[in-house]
């Protein structure tokens, strides 16, 4: 959904929990649809920009650092955000209140500093999302990667989970006598 409302011009500025709805997907056995919602902040790029300036909105647990310290967001601001609920689901905490500050964006510094030197504890399995987490976290937004390189990561991410919990189930079955 974020590649495509990117595709148009348009940045969310607000991407945090409770503007992500998840829906079952009936098409698999496994795995959710992700619903964007609440579009009140957003903010539409002219065709060739990279970002938008003048622009102070958002929740300050997800602002991205270059709207607090350049008040300009762009496609990347909404990967930061991404990238915070990515760190919240593989900790279950923001960054902030794992870090001890629960106040917000006063602590940027503190953060950026910590998460250059964190330690993911994950599954050695899912390094590679706990990868993909960081990078969208990086300070410079240039770095960060897109939404589609993002979706492209997830799509090959969920097929090896997929094909690994398919191979699971095939040794976990007793073999029959024939």
């Amino acid at each position: 959904g974020m590649a495509h409302i990117h595709s148009k011009g348009i940045i969310h500025g607000d991407l945090k929990p409770p503007n992500v709805l998840l829906k079952a997907d009936e098409r698999q056995h496994i795995g959710a649809r992700a619903l964007v919602m609440d579009f009140g902040l957003a903010a539409a790029l002219r065709d060739d920009a990279t970002h938008r300036s003048n622009y102070t909105a958002g929740t300050p647990f997800y602002i991205a650092p270059e709207v607090i310290t350049d008040h300009k967001v762009g496609r990347a601001s909404d990967v930061y955000s991404f990238g915070i609920m990515a760190w919240q689901i593989f900790t279950k905490l923001t960054p902030w209140v794992w870090l001890g500050h629960e106040k917000g964006f006063g602590h940027n510094q503190a953060f950026w500093k910590v998460l250059k030197n964190a330690k993911i504890t994950v599954h050695p399995k899912l390094m590679p999302l706990a990868s993909l987490c960081t990078m969208c976290l990086l300070r410079d937004p240039k770095q960060r990667p897109s939404f589609v390189q993002i979706e492209q990561y997830l799509r090959r991410a969920h097929k090896e989970v997929v094909e690994a919990l398919h191979g699971a189930e095939a040794e976990a079955q007793p073999d029959t006598p024939s």
